[in-house]
């Protein structure tokens, strides 16, 4: 293999394309895929594992409503191979109940939510009057918006209870949109004032860009969401709230300063990735993706089995690094900012590498094996 091609260390997967939730600006849910089963996708996780991936987020749509037995055996799989992951869920209730035990039983790990929403939050700053009549517009008239608040409090009810039954990683995103800019960084200090360690908290932010977002609805109900230029001074302000949290948030928020606080990555559209952080991604039917927000175009030509023939993998990686290195990006891939000869100076210089060190708990950093020994 050539030096300069190479596979991203993170992979993203897709077990099904099924979710019960109805949230706002979502397209996740999608017909035409079959569903791998469990030995299958152990064969997969094999092969990527052999290509250099070291940490596995695992996306749904909704991974509870995966098969109940095959789920099961994944999660077995996963501790009896040491493999390092993320288990990602929008927490749908019945299903929550009916797993939470068995799930821990089988050995999982980690638990992680996106959270763009904490009604108790909302509610008290909205009757306040310190909430925008966009910001109020977009929460409660925009479709989908009472499945945002159910969303919200099936997760919170649910991170309680896994934290409570012991679950030693655990991780809630904030999605940053127009819809809650305004009031992200109240929820996160309710949100850590809540719970205990190990919750840490993770911002996040997604860019429509020009390739496309398969995950995301289409048209200009859905465009609203996402934050722009012209919302440079109520982004302004968030930095403003958020850079006055104490120390002990920031030491539980995963996210570096420097990376969140560049109005021009989230705003200007106007950045361009490094494929050292584009996590690659795997379709629930076994074809490949650029990521878990992007199809990609013309990457599922190929499939994950592919990946274990040298001369298709080969093929595959060309098209894979150019569409991640001219992705516009989100904050999964954060580092994606470092360009090669920055992303040389930082991993040689520990006094450089520091300000990294928030973007995700110690191990999660070294299982994306971005710091070497900070």
């Amino acid at each position: 293999m050539r030096d300069f091609l190479f596979l991203s260390r993170s992979a993203s997967i897709y077990l099904n394309r099924a979710c019960p939730r109805k949230c706002p600006a979502c397209d996740v849910v999608k017909g035409g895929f079959s569903t791998m089963c469990a030995s299958r996708w152990m064969e997969a996780f094999d092969i990527l594992r052999d290509r250099g991936v070291s940490f596995f987020l695992i996306l749904g749509a909704e991974p509870l409503v995966y098969p109940r037995r095959d789920l099961l055996d994944l999660v077995s799989y996963w501790s009896r191979e040491d493999f390092e992951y993320g288990f990602y869920t929008a927490a749908p209730l019945s299903k929550f109940e009916e797993l939470k035990r068995p799930l821990i039983e089988s050995g999982l790990l980690n638990w992680s939510s996106g959270c763009d929403f904490v009604p108790v939050v909302y509610d008290e700053l909205k009757s306040e009057g310190k909430l925008s009549d966009l910001c109020i517009d977009l929460v409660e008239n925009s479709e989908g918006g009472a499945e945002l608040r159910k969303k919200a409090e099936d997760v919170l009810y649910a991170m309680g209870e896994m934290l409570s039954l012991g679950i030693s990683e655990a991780q809630l995103t904030i999605t940053v949109y127009r819809s809650n800019i305004e009031f992200v960084p109240e929820m996160v200090q309710w949100m850590l004032d809540q719970f205990p360690s190990p919750l840490c908290v993770s911002l996040n932010y997604v860019n429509r860009g020009d390739i496309g977002l398969d995950f995301a609805s289409s048209g200009p109900s859905s465009d609203r969401f996402f934050l722009r230029e012209e919302d440079a001074t109520v982004f302004d302000e968030f930095v403003s709230k958020m850079d006055g949290l104490g120390e002990e948030y920031w030491d539980r928020i995963q996210v570096p300063r420097s990376y969140l606080f560049d109005r021009g990555l989230p705003l200007t559209l106007d950045r361009r990735g490094s494929p050292h952080y584009c996590p690659v991604s795997v379709e629930c039917d076994g074809s490949m993706r650029l990521c878990g927000y992007r199809r990609g175009d013309g990457l599922d030509e190929w499939s994950v089995f592919d990946l274990a023939d040298d001369d298709k993998f080969l093929s595959f990686l060309q098209s894979w690094e150019f569409q991640a290195t001219h992705c516009f990006g989100c904050g999964w891939n954060c580092c994606s900012i470092i360009n090669e000869p920055l992303y040389l100076a930082v991993n040689q210089n520990p006094t450089e590498r520091q300000w990294l060190t928030n973007y995700r708990s110690e191990g999660w950093r070294s299982r994306m094996g971005i710091l070497g020994d900070v």
